[in-house]
């Protein structure tokens, strides 16, 4: 898997106005290149043909959020696809409108559900319905999809058992993270995440349920 990184704009004041705003490209051999934003569609297909290597599957559709971005979002996937390339976006959900009008040019997608303790919205409960909503647009449109749930020391049992509970019916297996130890949130003890995936199966299956890290954090990469 290869990843393009949408970086020129974000839902955030420093990402509408970036600085510096620059698209950054590592490479195998560890060479950092930077352009000036905006680049064109073609400009990231080009670098997918430089960068492809035969264990490459797909190329990753990353962020920030790319469903923020959807005109380039939409123009750079169009193109990835008329190249013969797989493409897996990574969103967080909130946006399932945006979802549907890519959902036909993406093969595989990483759809997350923050959890409670995250903070991530006032209207927590809404949130999460959007992100379901999203989920069930793209698996209806045949995208291979799964949750990803980041969970934290204060991640409450009944709130993965509503996760669990709504995305048995929507046929979506489900990948929980432990988060990584920032800004006072603390991962979870073993003896908690036993207790959160031995729930998650109870909806979801052992073979539907799996734990994750934040692999580019371990790698140190990106």
């Amino acid at each position: 898997m290869w990843v393009v990184r949408l970086v020129h704009q974000r839902k955030t004041p420093h990402a509408i106005t970036p600085n510096p705003a620059y698209l950054k490209v590592i490479t195998p051999a560890g060479e950092v290149l930077r352009f000036r934003n905006p680049v064109e569609p073609s400009f990231l297909v080009e670098w997918s043909h430089r960068l492809y290597s035969s264990d490459n599957y797909s190329i990753s559709l990353t962020g920030g959020e790319p469903l923020f971005q959807l005109g380039l979002l939409v123009s750079t996937a169009e193109e990835l696809k008329s190249e013969g390339f797989k493409l897996y976006l990574e969103t967080n959900g909130s946006m399932p409108e945006h979802a549907a009008k890519v959902a036909h040019l993406l093969d595989y997608c990483c759809c997350d559900i923050k959890d409670e303790s995250a903070n991530a919205a006032d209207d927590w409960r809404k949130l999460v319905e959007l992100e379901l909503e999203t989920i069930r647009i793209l698996s209806d449109s045949g995208v291979a999809i799964f949750a990803k749930v980041v969970v934290t020391s204060n991640t409450k049992l009944e709130n993965i058992e509503w996760y669990s509970r709504e995305l048995s019916r929507l046929d979506c297996p489900m990948c929980i993270q432990p988060v990584t130890p920032k800004n006072g949130y603390y991962p979870p003890s073993f003896q908690q995440l036993c207790a959160l995936t031995e729930l998650a199966a109870r909806y979801l299956g052992s073979e539907n349920i799996s734990i994750s890290i934040q692999a580019h954090k371990f790698l140190d990469i990106l």
